[in-house]
């Protein structure tokens, strides 16, 4: 039974060191994320832009057990609408693959923002592909 989340061995460098996401001392915004807010923030990049991409080499990320209820409850989430089965809930492995699909695609999308924009644009990239996703969504949602 998995116990953690897992991330691609050769992205880890990045998670540490990114410029927007990355350890303080390399984080030239100072958000200062934990390797759980990074993971949830990665998850729902990959979550919005509706792609899973397979982890061909897993390098364990978060245990499981730092997550509160919340945080679980956003994973069951993406996994249920992913799956559109009910049944989803009952399996907690498949619900973590779906998760760390989701937040490879999405640390992906962190990655390629970041390696096109200059120190000094980084975060107004970032915003802005942040607005663009929660205008389709609102969007989306106003047509249903």
């Amino acid at each position: 039974m998995v116990d953690r989340t897992s991330i691609e061995k050769d992205k880890r460098d990045f998670y540490v060191n990114s410029k927007l996401i990355g350890k303080r001392e390399y984080n030239k915004f100072d958000l200062n994320l934990d390797d759980k807010e990074k993971f949830l923030l990665a998850m729902a990049f990959g979550f919005s832009l509706g792609v899973r991409t397979p982890i061909k080499s897993k390098d364990g990320f978060v245990l499981l057990k730092y997550f509160t209820e919340e945080e679980m409850s956003l994973l069951y989430a993406v996994a249920f609408s992913d799956s559109n089965n009910e049944n989803i809930l009952e399996d907690l492995d498949e619900v973590i693959t779906i998760a760390n699909e989701y937040a490879n695609t999405g640390i992906n999308v962190i990655m390629n923002t970041e390696s096109k924009a200059s120190s000094e644009n980084l975060l107004l990239r970032f915003e802005k592909i942040i607005m663009n996703r929660l205008i389709e969504i609102n969007n989306k949602s106003n047509e249903i």
